[in-house]
Parts: structure tokens; C-alpha cells; sequence
């Protein structure tokens, strides 16, 4: 299981925070998210971070875009946190030409980076773990990618950075349970 110690030693060991950081933090509403905002949460103090919590809807899943929403939502007014949404037009994939997933990841991170100069955040949390890091590799891999390519997803990239990137899903269902999260 993730533990507070071990998720601040990712974050000192690749310099994501410092003190008085403004924080962005992604949330879909997926475990991964949802364990980084909480973890996040615990350690806005030691840090003196100020957290927003933001959400794209995709639109991609109907009703359950809005429930994922409607549960980010959530979960930053328990933590009293300011909420930023922003939706995706009706169909908007049906114009689109490649694959859904990056047009989507495309939106989402046009988003996140608006926002984040709309409220001076200096720092993007993304949910990224260690299996979105493997997985990254082996498609990289598979595209025949050199050297450059085959680094995968970088911890830290300009504002953007990714505390759970050493961690396993495993380890973040365990954690969600243990804090009676969903």
C-alpha cells in the first residue's frame, strides 16, 4: 500500500514540490486521481500548498461523465477545495481525425494548462502510476520509438508532474480502502 511517507519521498526525490507551490490537481474521478488528491491533501501543510482540484468531461461515457463529475465535485467540497470543470462539446469527437484517446488527452491537458495560468498554479498533479508507465514504454516500443521514446512518461515535465508515477495500482486500491475512498 501507497503510505504518506513513501509518496512524499517520490515527490523529494524528483523536486516536484516546494514550499508555497500553487497545485492544479487533475481529477477524473479514477482511483489513481482520487488517491493523489487525497495524499495531496494531507501534505498541504508540511508543503503550505494551495490546491485547486480540476476536471475535464470528455463527454465520452454519457451519464457516467456526469457522475464522475458530479463525485470530483464531491470530493473538493469535502476538502474544501476550489473546483474548476469545463466540459467537452456534444460529439466533439465525431469531427476529430486520430485516435479518441489523444484528441481527448489533447483537450484535457489544453485545459489543465489554461486553467492553471487563469489561477497562477504553478504546478499540474496528474495520476499517472506505475502502470501507466509501463504501459507507455511497451506502446512506445511497439511504435518503434528510439531512445527518447522509449523514456516513457518523465515524472516531472515543465509545471507537470506525477507524484504517484512510482506507485501500483495495487498499492492505490489498498490505499482508497484503507481511507474509505472510491
Amino acid at each position: 500500500m501507497i503510505t504518506l511517507k513513501k509518496f512524499d519521498q517520490t515527490i523529494k526525490k524528483y523536486k516536484m514540490l516546494s514550499p508555497n507551490d500553487k497545485v492544479l490537481v487533475a481529477v477524473s474521478g479514477g482511483p489513481d486521481s482520487v488517491a493523489l488528491l487525497d495524499l495531496l491533501f494531507q501534505l498541504r501543510h508540511k508543503y503550505h500548498l494551495k490546491l485547486w482540484v480540476a476536471h475535464f468531461n470528455h463527454k465520452l461515457r454519457g451519464k457516467e461523465s456526469d457522475l464522475d463529475q458530479k463525485l470530483v465535485k464531491e470530493l473538493a467540497q469535502k476538502f474544501k477545495l476550489k473546483f474548476i470543470t469545463a466540459r467537452a462539446r456534444p460529439n466533439w469527437w465525431k469531427s476529430q481525425k486520430g485516435s479518441i484517446e489523444e484528441k481527448a488527452r489533447e483537450l484535457r491537458y489544453q485545459f489543465l494548462l489554461q486553467t492553471a495560468q487563469k489561477i497562477r498554479a504553478n504546478k499540474i498533479a496528474l495520476g499517472h502510476n506505475a502502470l501507466d508507465q509501463a504501459e507507455s514504454f511497451l506502446i512506445n516500443l511497439l511504435r518503434g520509438s528510439g531512445a527518447l521514446g522509449l523514456s516513457s512518461i518523465p515524472p516531472v515535465r515543465d509545471q507537470f508532474i506525477r507524484p504517484l508515477i512510482e506507485t501500483t495500482r495495487e498499492q492505490i486500491i489498498q490505499y482508497l480502502k484503507s481511507r474509505s475512498l472510491p
